[in-house]
């Protein structure tokens, strides 16, 4: 996007009054001749690289509108200003006329003296590129204002294909009225939401220019024209900056609806004393990170939050079957509302009636499962090292076995194990006659059987003091190989592009608000839902008496998406809005608000927890039952020996 140096604008100036000169006998209007002229508007479309001159013919004064057209063509031709420039020729024929109400009285008044301040052309650019995202302009020629009130209601895309672009309305009868002039302006704003326009009535009598401010207040209604002479803007080019930055208090349509924690009505505990949390007046009483943002851009741009309409919560809004848009979606799509201040997913929406601004976060789409059992404390022993570490021993001992029987002094098979397991476990036993290859092959069992006691003994104590789970499902696969139901309301969102996405789609249903509780409790269907509030669910709500969690979210997620917030298609607002949404994101001011609420809710679960548990458990006989079911099977084992040995001695 070009935006021009003042030493380059200068050079462009001069260069025009060269081309007066030589053009002066070739145009009837005195307006072209005028150096002040041409320097208003080239600021006015100084970051415009492509120009489109709407041509707006009458059946009589066809004539007149064409000839200065091509007189102001004949000049910017001679310079390189735009990239492309071009002309669209426009008539509109109407067989009856139908009659025209009269227009209001209207009173032009000065613009606030703050805005007023004169600004280099520089600085003069740079405000322009935060109220417009666009490179495009269009300079609309007609007889009078009211052919351009006609284009407008007859098909208004063919004159203003967007509402961030730059726009003037040059006005030739030099008789039209400045109230037709203003309300074509307020036209303009109202209706098609369009506020970087000015205004134009092209006579040698007068040469003012009209500019429509949306946020003075006159009496009971909010917008108002400001008339400045061209000698007074070419002096000032604030004077037509529309610059989208105190509102004056007007009030601005808001959706929001409460969501945890992003947009809370109710303070946690930990933040009621918090001074950033005192003063909630700008967001309505909202906090955490979609609250605090509302509350920024109230503040900044000074506007009243007005909330359109009461909404329960995590109402998102969705299209109906029938094409009925519901929810804070039906907000901003049918525009009773400037903007949805709860985040939502960055994703195509199928309408083409809305629009989001920059991304603030992002956020992961997990599927959540019920957290795998318990282990039973009977069985601590076999948990306490994995499979493989149990199968090595196992290998060892047998090869240990297999060698002393051919290296021992002995060859029967319990005496070779007794020996074996003696040294191996530290257990007192008298020595076999010293011989060398045997003491090198006993020294290592000993230090085999220290080590490997040393780690048996700390599985113990670890896995008697903590809990054990079985194993979680952690892919995709598992949780499509369940045969789980899965609860999801976004899978819209999501592209069945994998024959496992369709298989997981295939076997969901609408999720509930209860569908969380079914998941801890019942044990028997899963959910999908963002990573964040999954973690905050877990830790906040979905916590056992021990504190252990009853969710797990399995590890291989759907997709990841960014976070924004959404505003009517061409809102005005749009550009602005980014401006001050990125700062606060770049601040981490986004990140800092998220974790006052989440971290405040966490602490008040774990204090609760807390005040439930006894701050030392001493082991009871259910965490030593594994020991006692050993210790009988011993004994059971033992006195089926001496039966044994019992019978075995009556029969001889």
């Amino acid at each position: 996007m070009s935006i021009f140096s003042l030493v380059t604008f200068s050079l462009l100036v001069s260069r025009t009054t060269t081309i007066f000169v030589e053009n002066i006998d070739k145009t009837s209007d005195c307006l072209l001749r005028n150096q002040n002229f041409w320097s208003v508007y080239q600021a006015h479309f100084c970051i415009i690289e492509y120009l489109t001159i709407h041509v707006l013919e009458s059946s009589k004064q066809k004539y007149e509108v064409n000839e200065f057209v091509e007189s102001v063509l004949q000049i910017l031709s001679t310079y390189n200003y735009f990239i492309t420039i071009k002309v669209r020729r426009s008539a509109l024929v109407e067989q009856n006329p139908t009659p025209r109400q009269p227009l209001d009285d209207v009173t032009f008044v000065s613009f606030d003296d703050e805005v007023l301040n004169p600004v280099p052309f520089d600085e003069f650019a740079k405000i322009k590129v935060q109220t417009t995202d666009s490179a495009e302009g269009h300079l609309l020629v007609a007889w009078d204002a009211d052919l351009v009130s006609d284009f407008l209601n007859y098909n208004h895309m063919n004159i203003i294909p967007e509402s961030r672009a730059t726009y003037a309305i040059l006005v030739l009868n030099p008789n039209d009225t400045q109230v037709k002039i203003h309300h074509v302006l307020q036209q303009f704003w109202t209706d098609y939401n369009v506020a970087n326009v000015i205004a134009q009535k092209c006579s040698c009598r007068e040469s003012h220019i009209y500019k429509y401010r949306p946020f003075v207040k006159i009496d009971n209604s909010w917008g108002s024209t400001t008339r400045y002479s061209l000698d007074d803007v070419a002096t000032n080019l604030a004077l037509i900056i529309n610059p989208l930055l105190n509102f004056n208090q007007f009030p601005l349509n808001i959706s929001i609806f409460p969501r945890t924690p992003t947009a809370v009505v109710q303070l946690p505990k930990f933040l009621e004393n918090n001074p950033i949390y005192q003063n909630l007046t700008w967001s309505r009483g909202f906090a955490g990170m979609d609250g605090l943002i509302l509350g920024t851009l109230a503040e900044y741009f000074n506007f009243d939050v007005t909330i359109v309409s009461k909404l329960v919560e995590d109402d998102y809004g969705k299209v109906l079957p029938n094409g009925t848009i519901i929810g804070s979606l039906g907000d901003i799509a049918e525009r009773r509302a400037a903007f949805n201040a709860n985040g939502r997913l960055l994703a195509y929406f199928l309408l083409d009636e809305i629009e989001f601004t920059r991304p603030y976060t992002s956020d992961e789409i997990c599927v959540v499962v019920p957290k795998a059992a318990k282990v039973p404390r009977w069985k601590f022993l076999y948990r306490c090292l994995d499979h493989e570490t149990w199968m090595c021993m196992l290998l060892t001992i047998v090869a240990a076995l297999v060698f002393w029987y051919n290296v021992g002094p002995t060859t029967e098979f319990p005496e070779v194990f007794y020996y074996v397991y003696s040294y191996m476990f530290g257990i007192p036993i008298k020595t076999v006659t010293r011989r060398l290859h045997r003491v090198v092959f006993l020294v290592p069992c000993m230090t085999f059987g220290i080590v490997i006691s040393g780690i048996i003994q700390g599985s113990f104590f670890k896995n008697l003091t903590t809990v054990s789970y079985n194993d979680d499902i952690t892919t995709l696969e598992e949780v499509a190989d369940s045969g789980m139901s899965i609860g999801a309301n976004v899978w819209h969102l999501v592209k069945d592009n994998s024959d496992l996405i369709r298989r997981l789609k295939a076997n969901s249903f609408p999720a509930s608000d209860d569908v969380y509780d079914s998941i801890a409790y019942q044990r028997d269907v899963a959910a999908v839902d963002t990573r964040d509030r999954l973690e905050l669910l877990i830790r906040s709500k979905y916590m056992d008496e021990d504190g252990s969690p009853l969710l797990h979210i399995v590890n291989e997620c759907i997709t990841i998406f960014l976070t924004a917030n959404i505003v009517p298609k061409n809102s005005p607002f749009l550009t602005s809005f980014n401006g001050v949404i990125s700062k606060l994101f770049e601040g981490g001011l986004t990140s800092k608000w998220y974790d006052d609420i989440v971290d405040s809710m966490i602490t008040e679960k774990i204090i609760q927890v807390s005040r439930k548990k006894q701050m030392v458990n001493a082991l009871s006989l259910f965490d030593t039952q594994g020991a006692f079911y050993f210790m009988i099977v011993g004994c059971g084992c033992s006195i089926v020996v001496f039966l044994c040995e019992v019978l075995s001695k009556r029969r001889k």
